[in-house]
């Protein structure tokens, strides 16, 4: 069952000041490594809670374990989440935020995450910096249940050889419809 368009609008709101955006959360006590950015509704309706996990991955110091939950309160009931899970090396997260904000900044909704496909000449690197987003499911209304996963990969200028730098997997949709 979908949400209300003024859910929507506030999910888009709340993640143009969110991770992606730059914004650094504030740590969670007694939870290593766990950032919470909180976004309250300006009207006093809607919260919406970010929370994610940063660490290293205790093989390859070059790449993040990152995993997240995205949760939507109305007047204190949790009506919306979504959730994800995945490693991506560090030189990819730029890239990252930047596919998410164009979807944030556009209101495009494809399962909270970025564009289907999103791309990105490297200034000083060996190639092109390339974003898919592969959702599984396209729901008809925010709030609809919806899955996927994403990747960033690297192609370099001397080949055709693709180089993954990061995977995720991303759930989520409504919790309890009601009427908003």
């Amino acid at each position: 069952m979908g949400l209300s368009k003024a859910t929507q609008d506030f999910f888009f709101q709340a993640m143009r000041h969110g991770w992606a955006s730059g914004i650094k959360g504030n740590e969670v006590s007694g939870m290593r490594n766990h950032r919470r950015i909180e976004f309250p509704d300006p009207k006093g309706k809607f919260l919406l809670e970010e929370r994610y996990e940063v660490s290293t991955d205790v093989q390859s110091r070059l790449q993040l374990r990152l995993s997240g939950s995205i949760i939507i309160f109305l007047h204190e009931v949790e009506i919306w989440s979504m959730t994800y899970v995945g490693k991506y090396k560090k030189e990819a997260l730029p890239l990252l935020k930047l596919a998410l904000m164009q979807n944030y900044n556009s209101d495009t909704f494809i399962g909270g995450r970025g564009p289907i496909d999103f791309s990105e000449l490297e200034e000083k690197g060996p190639g092109q910096l390339i974003y898919e987003n592969k959702p599984r499911s396209s729901p008809s209304k925010f709030g609809d249940q919806f899955s996927g996963d994403e990747r960033i990969y690297r192609i370099p200028l001397t080949g055709v050889v693709e180089i993954v730098l990061g995977t995720y997997h991303y759930s989520g949709g409504a919790i309890v419809p009601r009427p908003e």
